[in-house]
């Protein structure tokens, strides 16, 4: 899939799947990077850069699950214009290269927490869309346990915004 493919139309499931795998991927940059520029933080943002890492590598695996289980009904699916939506607001917000400027730390910590917890509310839309979708029980709780972990995400952030009086 070439860049950009996520963002055009007629995206079908198995093209999201990848889609949720980049995104991911740019999730646990971002995280690693905060880790490094954030030295108070790190704890944090690494846990989530770990665990961002690991989504990244289940969404690779669930596409190819994906496509050898790929029946009519996967195939002709084309995702909801408000997941596609979300999605390209999400992959147009964060390019993830060290040298973009909308990367690099903010001196507002709050500004950090924000970007972190819509990427992270995003992630939990786009992938309770996808659990409509997907029928079958193994990737039912491959979502739900990936969907989970997003929530828990949040309220490791939250918990810490609060700890530092952010």
């Amino acid at each position: 899939m070439q860049d950009g493919d996520c963002l055009k139309e007629g995206i079908d499931l198995l093209q999201m799947a990848h889609c949720f795998a980049e995104m991911e991927k740019g999730a646990a940059k971002y995280y690693q990077h905060m880790a490094e520029v954030n030295p108070k933080l790190q704890d944090l943002f690494l846990k989530l850069a770990t665990e961002e890492s690991q989504h990244s590598k289940i969404f690779a695996l669930l596409g190819s699950q994906l496509a050898q289980r790929q029946t009519e009904d996967l195939n002709n699916y084309k995702f909801p214009e408000y997941l596609k939506a979300i999605l390209n607001k999400r992959l147009k917000r964060i390019s993830f290269s060290k040298g973009d400027t909308t990367l690099t730390a903010s001196s507002n910590i709050s500004e950090v927490f924000e970007f972190a917890y819509d990427a992270e509310e995003d992630a939990i839309l786009l992938y309770l869309g996808l659990k409509e979708v997907v029928k079958d029980e193994e990737s039912q709780k491959i979502l739900e346990k990936i969907i989970g972990e997003e929530m828990q995400h949040i309220a490791w952030l939250n918990e810490t915004k609060r700890e530092m009086g952010a």
